[in-house]
């Protein structure tokens, strides 16, 4: 076996591998810089402001409809089972969610919640002039 392949100090039956290089400890953005930016409304610089805050009135109206809508389906269908109407009401809820942000991530970043706008404002990742957009 070849010398480099044994930890110090063992036998020729213990073999072991050289240890892998680590990559340097930086930021995703300076590994990757040509990966996605992680919002949508950032990425988006040709569409206007009134289009995406728009995107984001509607996908919020039909979140809210959904969610609504999923309540009253699940405790009518569950004829009183309390864990059946959770249940259907969480997953009525996610497919739901999952359908708008593929739908309105693109065009506005699919936020639906003002602590993801907020966030996103406090890192500097939504410019103040979309976030007063994004959060009545």
């Amino acid at each position: 076996m070849h010398p480099e392949f044994r930890a110090p100090h063992s036998g020729p039956h213990h073999a072991q591998p050289p240890e892998a290089a680590q990559p340097p400890d930086l930021p995703y953005r300076q590994l990757h810089p040509a990966a996605e930016p992680a919002n949508e409304a950032v990425a988006c610089p040709g569409l206007n402001l009134g289009r995406k805050a728009l995107a984001e009135l509607l996908g919020t109206a039909a979140l809210l409809c959904a969610v609504i809508g999923s309540g009253i389906m699940a405790q009518r269908l569950a004829g009183g089972d309390a864990a059946g109407a959770l249940l259907a009401n969480s997953l009525a809820t996610m497919f739901a969610l999952y359908v708008l942000i593929e739908a309105f991530g693109p065009v506005s970043g699919a936020h639906f919640n003002p602590v993801v706008s907020s966030v996103l404002a406090l890192r500097r990742e939504l410019p103040l002039r979309h976030f007063a957009a994004y959060v009545p």
